[in-house]
């Protein structure tokens, strides 16, 4: 009789089950084992999809946001060169009347000086050097021009040269305020440049010539000017 043939009801029925049983959890490993593997492989395809996906969003950010810059600096370099063109030409025009109102005020300069027979006696003689009106507005000119000298220096900004070329020339003491407020000249040549503008002013509607002492007073604040000439 086989081993088979020899069990009893109960006895095949416990086998039976036992064999049920392992083949149960070898299925439920086997399945589990297959799923598994299927699974990390969903999860990576899953993820090097994102990554891909990511890359290409990072890629176009990064695109759209240089190209946003670029225009954005395209157009505040347009801006800034239509507003530097505005300045020039209003410079120019303010150059321009500024010029004509300076040759005005020394036309009339000119026309207000009448000599006294003292000078005319004097300058015939030619024994003294006399220094009359004219020398004195010679000595502005010079003051002047050193002023306008400070006010075109490279060192400053275009835009505040183009600020300093729009004031009026027939008040100077405008321009000299707005050097000495942005410190491109010292307080001191400031106060002599103001000071020789007013003494050069003083001449102008009198008939007596410059006296010693304005000389001397119009030599050192020409001096003290000159100083903060910007060096070549």
């Amino acid at each position: 009789m086989s081993f088979w043939e020899s069990l009893s009801q109960p006895q095949a029925t416990l086998l039976s089950s036992f064999v049920t049983g392992i083949c149960a959890l070898g299925a439920i490993w086997l399945g589990a084992k297959f799923f598994t593997n299927k699974i990390k492989g969903l999860e990576q395809a899953i993820r090097a999809s994102q990554d891909a996906v990511n890359v290409h969003l990072n890629e176009t950010e990064a695109a759209v946001k240089k190209t946003a810059s670029e225009v954005m600096r395209a157009i505040s370099d347009w801006s800034v060169a239509r507003e530097e063109e505005k300045e020039i030409v209003s410079s120019i025009s303010d150059q321009v009347v500024n010029i004509a109102n300076t040759q005005a005020d020394e036309l009339l300069d000119r026309e207000a000086e009448v000599p006294s027979d003292n000078e005319a006696s004097i300058r015939e003689s030619n024994d003294v050097e006399v220094r009359t009106r004219d020398d004195l507005r010679d000595a502005w000119a010079e003051i002047q021009a050193a002023i306008e000298a400070i006010s075109r220096q490279d060192t400053i900004d275009g835009r505040t040269r183009a600020k300093y070329a729009r004031q009026d020339r027939r008040s100077y003491n405008t321009l000299i305020d707005l050097l000495e407020d942005d410190r491109n000249i010292s307080r001191e040549a400031a106060a002599a440049a103001r000071d020789a503008f007013a003494l050069r002013n003083s001449f102008r509607r009198r008939v007596e010539e410059p006296t010693q002492t304005d000389w001397a007073n119009m030599d050192r604040l020409r001096a003290i000017v000159l100083e903060d000439l910007p060096a070549d």
